[in-house]
Order: structure tokens, then sequence, then C-alpha cells
């Protein structure tokens, strides 16, 4: 029971982590701080999530008319859910 309570505060802790990454590279992208240090550590760390959505999303016919890339923000938002399911249930 205590490995298992372990673990699952450690899942939590990796997807706020990843949550706060998520959104810092939302806000670093607003700011257009294009080839800056932080944004490059901050695709390295997040791309590997962002990237199946972002394919997900160029299949759909209405995404892939926008030229505006939402990829980032949809995964937070499923990212945000993930996390709030987690912790409702954790043990």
């Amino acid at each position: 029971m205590i490995i298992a309570n372990m673990i699952s505060n450690t899942v939590l802790a990796a997807l706020f982590i990843l949550g706060v990454f998520l959104f810092v590279r939302v806000f670093v992208n607003f700011l257009m701080l294009e080839g800056s240090p932080i944004e490059q550590f901050l695709y390295v760390f997040t791309e590997p999530v962002v990237s199946p959505v972002r394919n997900k999303l160029a299949k759909s016919e209405f995404f892939s008319s926008i030229p505006a890339d939402f990829s980032v923000q949809f995964t937070l938002i499923v990212l945000m859910f993930v996390y709030m399911i987690l912790a409702i249930f954790q043990i």
C-alpha cells in the first residue's frame, strides 16, 4: 500500500511538472522568445508528449485548415484532465 501510494504521488508530481513546462512553453511562445535556451529546453522536454497530439490534430479537417498550432494547448488540457482523474482516484 505504501509503495502504491509512492508511485501514485510520483506520477502526479511528474504530470504536474510536465503541465508547468507546457504552460511555460505556451507563455514563452507567446512572448516570441524563439531560439532562447529556455525555449529549446522546453521543446526537448515537452515535444515527445505534444507530437502525438499534433499528429492527431493534423488529421482533423478543421484543425488542419487553421494556420495556428494548438497542439500544446490541447496537450495541456488533456494532461490536466488526466491529472484531475488520477488525483480524485488516488489510493
